[in-house]
């Protein structure tokens, strides 16, 4: 019997490793478009990313422009078409076992996860829907 029917998970650097894969690769690319002078370490990166956040550092240390800005999400949505994280090790195992021991998702959840497989060529959205339907 499984004491918790239903997982409630975070995506971004909870079930896969999406910073270190995807986004500060991509964010150096940007770095090296808009701000080719500075030099933010993949540790500092973590950090802004958490405190204040990604868009207040592309307007309080990056001082982004609005356009700036604006190209850097779009290149950051094109980098996402081609470069997809990978879950953590024992996520998939850990999923697997939920569902084979009764585990059910929300049906919101299975709704969301399936939009998001029309919307979206990451990997993740395959995966949840392989794991949860």
């Amino acid at each position: 019997m499984l004491r918790y029917r239903c997982l409630v998970l975070d995506h971004d650097d909870t079930t896969v490793d999406s910073t270190r894969a995807v986004n500060y690769p991509q964010f150096l690319e940007a770095l090296a478009r808009y701000r080719p002078q500075l030099s933010i370490s993949e540790e500092a990166f973590f950090r802004y990313c958490y405190d204040p956040g990604f868009y207040a550092m592309c307007d309080q240390v990056l001082h982004y422009t609005p356009e700036e800005l604006t190209g850097h999400v779009a290149m950051w949505k094109t980098y996402h078409q081609t470069h997809h994280p990978r879950f953590f090790p024992g996520i998939p195992a850990l999923l697997a076992r939920q569902r084979a021991a009764g585990g059910q998702n929300h049906r919101r959840s299975a709704q969301n996860i399936r939009r998001a497989r029309r919307g979206c060529s990451c990997c993740f959205a395959e995966n949840m829907v392989y794991y949860f339907g």
